[in-house]
C-alpha cells in the first residue's frame, strides 16, 4: 500500500514534465512490459519492469507516459493524485515561506522545526533548488 501511494505521489510530480520524444531506454522498457503481458499475462515480470521504469534513465515525461499506459492493464489508478491534485492551505503556504527564509538565513534549527510541524500536519517536505515543496504525506489522511 505504501509503495502504491508513493508511486501515485511520484506520478503527480511527473505529470507536468515536457515530452521530448522517446528514448531507446523507454522503448525497451515498453517492449519488455508488453512482452510480459502478452506472455500469458506474466504480471510478476510486468510489475518488475514497472519498478525498473521508476528509476530508469528516462525523462520524467517518458516515465509518466509509460506508467500511465501500463496502468491501463494493471488497473492501479496510479494517476489518481495527478488528476485530483491538492490545494495548499494558506497556513502551509506561510510555513513554506517561513522555512525558506530560515534556510536562506542558515537558521537550520528553525528550518527543521518548521519541517517537523508540517510533517505532523500530514505534509511531506522536500528541499529543492527552488526552495521547499510539499505534498500529502503517504499513509496519512489527506491534509487540508
Amino acid at each position: 500500500d505504501r509503495r502504491l501511494t508513493r508511486l501515485r505521489q511520484r506520478m503527480a510530480d511527473w505529470k507536468d514534465a515536457e515530452p521530448e520524444g522517446r528514448s531507446p531506454t523507454a522503448s525497451d522498457l515498453d517492449r519488455r512490459f508488453r512482452e510480459a503481458v502478452a506472455d500469458d499475462l506474466d504480471l510478476p515480470t510486468a510489475v518488475k519492469v514497472m519498478a525498473e521504469a521508476v528509476s530508469a534513465d528516462v525523462t520524467e515525461a517518458e516515465r509518466y507516459d509509460l506508467l500511465a499506459s501500463w496502468d491501463a492493464v494493471l488497473g492501479l489508478d496510479i494517476e489518481r493524485l495527478a488528476r485530483e491534485g491538492f490545494d495548499l492551505p494558506d497556513d502551509v503556504k506561510a510555513l513554506i515561506e517561513e522555512r525558506d527564509r530560515a534556510r536562506r538565513a542558515r537558521d537550520f534549527g528553525r528550518s527543521d522545526a518548521i519541517r517537523a510541524r508540517m510533517i505532523e500536519m500530514g505534509w511531506e517536505v522536500m528541499d529543492t533548488a527552488d526552495g521547499t515543496t510539499v505534498r500529502p504525506l503517504a499513509g496519512h489522511p489527506r491534509p487540508g
